[in-house]
């Protein structure tokens, strides 16, 4: 099995069983997964922040670090490795936002990560988000759900 190890601010892709992505550790930021069923290609974005236009010069180096500038540029590398991107052959999961520190960031990653779909006309089709612990999400385009995992040795899917 191989890996790709997607860190905040950045997006992977897999056409291959044997390939997992895979995210750490997921705070307020929030991973955005799309695959294509039919062709069993998936991408994986770590969105750490709403909107981009708090840092342009960082949404040109780093898209994925922003919901507004990565989701359609984590698109555009899936329609490049041959994925279909018609709106109603995508599957779309997110997870993580909790609110750390105080901060109501995490909500707003989510909302912001939802509406920024909706515009795309995609809409999530799963989720885990909110609540107190962060999560470690695990990918494979050849199954149809997302894997994830809390520090406290608890499992899931979605």
């Amino acid at each position: 099995m191989n890996y790709i190890n997607v860190g905040i601010g950045e997006f992977g892709i897999s056409k291959s069983s044997e390939v997992e992505l895979r995210t750490f550790a997921l705070g307020s930021c929030v991973a955005v997964v799309i695959f294509d069923p039919v062709r069993q290609i998936g991408g994986l974005a770590h969105i750490a922040l709403p909107d981009s236009a708090v840092d342009l010069p960082k949404s040109k180096i780093a898209p994925c670090y922003f919901a507004n500038t990565g989701i359609p540029k984590l698109l555009e590398e899936l329609g490049k490795a041959g994925a279909t991107l018609a709106t109603n052959n995508l599957v779309v999961k997110i997870a993580g936002g909790f609110n750390t520190l105080n901060s109501s960031i995490g909500v707003r990653n989510v909302e912001k990560v939802k509406a920024v779909l909706s515009s795309l006309s995609l809409c999530c089709q799963a989720e885990d988000t909110g609540g107190n612990s962060p999560r470690t999400v695990y990918f494979r385009p050849n199954e149809l759900t997302i894997r994830i995992h809390s520090p406290e040795g608890k499992k899931w899917e979605i």
